[in-house]
């Protein structure tokens, strides 16, 4: 889950440069979006298809993968 949130809040640094560097504050009040959601999808199936190829076990990326998919949801 942390994974998520920090990707979905930096986004905004992504997409939204000019203002952030203008404005620095901005990354407290402001989120990436639904651009920065789906970004943090992306982050999180990311790792969990590293700790998938770490480990023999798929209990563990599974367990993460529909906790996430239970908190998003």
């Amino acid at each position: 889950m942390f994974l998520f949130i920090l990707t979905w809040k930096l986004s905004v640094i992504l997409f939204q440069f000019k203002m952030v560097i203008s404005h620095p504050l901005t990354l407290l009040y402001f989120n990436g979006g639904m651009k920065g959601y789906w970004l943090g999808i992306v982050a999180i199936g990311i790792y969990t298809f590293f700790r998938l190829k770490r480990t023999s076990s798929i209990i563990i990326p599974w367990i993460l993968t529909a906790a996430m998919y239970e908190f998003i949801s």
